[in-house]
């Protein structure tokens, strides 16, 4: 997994995850977005570019933003139509309704 941080547009911490995210790598991706917690008003993370997300990581996920959102740091994900996040959050059923913010797009 490799995660590449910018500025968001409006402002906000950008996050682009690239790889696969799963046991293994999301235990870094959590404590990354735990430390944006409280110190930002939203982290985006964009998703298109990751090629597997685990059962594991949509759990992380969720927790990581139930902990920003008790901090006032709102977790917003950007996903690809068709992409393997987007069938992952499908099977698990925590694409709709979901507690996270979702964005689904078509653009790359």
């Amino acid at each position: 997994m490799l995660v590449e941080k910018r500025e968001h547009p409006t402002g906000a911490v950008l996050l682009t995850i690239h790889g696969e995210i799963d046991a293994a790598t999301s235990p870094a991706l959590e404590r990354r977005l735990r430390d944006y917690s409280g110190t930002t008003d939203r982290v985006v993370l964009d998703l298109r570019e990751v090629t597997f997300l685990s059962v594991h990581a949509i759990t992380m996920l969720t927790t990581t933003h139930t902990h920003a959102a008790s901090r006032g740091t709102a977790l917003q994900l950007i996903i690809g139509r068709g992409s393997p996040v987007e069938r992952a959050l499908l099977v698990t059923d925590r694409l709709h309704p979901s507690p996270l913010a979702i964005t689904i797009t078509d653009e790359r």
